[in-house]
């Protein structure tokens, strides 16, 4: 009787062991959501700049989003730090964006909004996947076998020096200058944050547990206060004072949204890390709900932020544009507010229903997990039996070279695929113009300079070849672009601005579109350097048509 109570205690034990807190799946949620709210603010034309306190409530709002990547990171490293490898995650987020991208891609292929290449460019789980930040974030869960080794076995003074030298080239050079660096791929900021999550765990969660021992949450939510608050509110001052010619408010808008953008700022790694903290510190029960809505971020990420979907989503599904013009003050910032909600719970009861198939067709076979469980021992295999078990190590050999053949195969089919896009399409706006030649455009310009350091006037654009549907619309538009070069024509700012010509309707042989043009955001600057305005052609994604390039003396 003594030895069944004691199993059902054990057993009772486990069971409580197993009841995780709900405390950072809360997080999950809120980081979801501050990067859907972001989005949509900056992305559907919903942003109200008519009075400082609408542009502040938009930029607060928009605020977060990059912090929020930086706190889905860290969670990751938090427990993945000192766990096991599982290929299971990677090939997860892989089949979520493709599960997404896929019928997405169609869609919009069926709407005339995208080409058949996006096909192409959902087949590969890394190399052109349509998700930045899925993509890089499987890049890093690949290499933390190799970061989990530096972080618990390395000496201190080795992990310790390698996150010193990052945080210098990557945070403090981005936080001084405002600029990149050389290291611009966002997998260099995703691995500083790892190690410097595994880094705190395993060597400084101990004192700072014990320095916040009192209030932790309201002493993190402090910090993130003094972190984040002068950023929105500064960056609102500057952007909404936008034709001001003082030259820090320029300085403040340019430095305010490198802070916000950059994720390996150190304003934003603060902020991040004192929410993680914030969260971890809360004593929350478990919650079935709140952990099973927690795990559907990953696929309302995607549900929102496919390339060619997320544009027919705020205009045509949301109708942003129209609410636009039509709401004012209180009632858009509503409108904001329950979209922004209501693409959460939509994305979320989306996401229960994609996975829950998912799982069922694939996840949950035998044959899968019998294969995730291969490759995570071909990686963790320390080889000290190769003598013993040469038989089981074949058989790895083989399910490493038939994964990397699979692997091959998905690259090459990606290229026929584009090749067939390319080549045997017909001709239509949004496929690659710049290769086929049967198009041409012709520009004209009618600008000047005025007293008030502005460049205004109108540039035609006139089509001399086969009519254009849609010329500024669809995967690949083409815009007017405005670059900024020097006396001897080299580039000092080659993005200056994208100018849409002509969103919607034909653009026939022969006839030609005018774009208004009102250049000012440091015009004056250019003017005392001696350089000039360039206008030329470009088609977004694919590249510039050169030989439409004209210029403008600024002097």
């Amino acid at each position: 009787m003594s030895a069944v109570a004691s199993k059902n205690t054990v057993a009772l034990a486990s069971n409580k062991k197993a009841a995780r807190s709900s405390n950072i799946e809360i997080l999950r949620l809120l980081a979801i959501l501050a990067i859907i709210a972001d989005h949509f603010i900056g992305q559907s034309g919903i942003l109200e700049t008519t009075k400082f306190t609408n542009m502040l409530f938009y930029y607060a709002g928009s605020s977060l989003s990059r912090v929020a990547c930086s706190v889905f990171v860290i969670i990751s490293a938090w427990f993945l730090v000192d766990g096991k490898f599982k290929i299971h995650r990677v090939i997860h987020t892989w089949l979520t964006i493709f599960t997404y991208a896929i019928p997405l891609g169609i869609f919009c292929i069926l709407k005339g909004l995208a080409g058949r290449d996006i096909i192409a460019a959902s087949l590969l789980p890394i190399e052109r996947s349509p998700m930045w930040f899925a993509s890089a974030y499987m890049i890093v869960v690949l290499i933390s076998p190799m970061f989990n080794m530096l972080i618990n076995e390395a000496p201190r003074r080795i992990s310790r020096w390698i996150i010193f030298v990052l945080l210098v080239i990557l945070s403090l050079y981005t936080t001084v200058t405002s600029k990149n660096g050389y290291m611009t791929n966002d997998v260099w900021a995703m691995i500083l944050i790892y190690l410097l999550t595994g880094y705190i765990k395993r060597y400084h969660q101990g004192t700072i547990d014990s320095k916040a021992k009192k209030h932790p949450v309201l002493i993190f939510l402090g910090i993130f206060f003094i972190a984040w608050f002068p950023i929105v509110f500064f960056r609102t001052l500057a952007d909404f004072n936008s034709t001001s010619r003082l030259y820090i408010l320029r300085l403040l808008s340019e430095y305010t949204d490198s802070y916000r953008a950059q994720f390996h700022s150190i304003p934003n790694i603060i902020m991040a890390f004192s929410l993680f903290f914030v969260f971890k510190n809360l004593k929350v029960k478990s919650s079935k709900i709140i952990n099973k809505m927690a795990g559907t971020t990953l696929g309302i990420y995607c549900f929102h932020q496919i390339p060619v979907w997320y544009g027919y989503l705020w205009s045509d599904i949301c109708k942003a544009p129209m609410h636009a013009e039509n709401l004012h003050g209180t009632m858009r910032a509503v409108y904001t507010v329950l979209t922004i909600i209501a693409l959460w719970l939509i994305g979320t009861i989306i996401e229960l229903v994609r996975a829950k198939i998912c799982n069922l067709v694939i996840e949950d076979r035998v044959i899968y997990k019998r294969l995730c469980n291969r490759i995570d021992n071909l990686i963790l295999e320390d080889g000290k039996d190769d003598s013993v078990n040469s038989k089981k190590n074949l058989t790895d050999v083989k399910v490493f070279s038939l994964t990397f053949v699979c692997i091959g195969v998905l690259f090459a089919v990606s290229k026929l695929i584009s090749i067939e896009h390319y080549w045997l399409m017909p001709i239509r706006a949004n496929v690659n113009l710049i290769e086929d030649k049967t198009i041409s455009l012709v520009l004209s310009e009618n600008l000047q300079k005025t007293d008030a350091n502005e460049v205004t006037g109108k540039v035609t654009v006139s089509n001399s070849g086969s009519a254009i549907d849609s010329l500024s619309s669809g995967k690949y538009p083409i815009y007017l672009g405005v670059s900024i070069v020097d006396e001897n024509n080299n580039e000092v700012e080659r993005d200056y601005i994208h100018v849409p010509i002509m969103p919607s309707g034909i653009l026939l042989e022969g006839d030609s579109a005018e774009v208004e043009l009102n250049l000012s955001d440091r015009i004056d600057e250019f003017t005392m350097e001696g350089y000039k305005i360039r206008l030329e052609l470009v088609q977004e994604g694919i590249g510039w048509f050169e030989g439409t390039a004209i210029y403008f003396e600024l002097n």
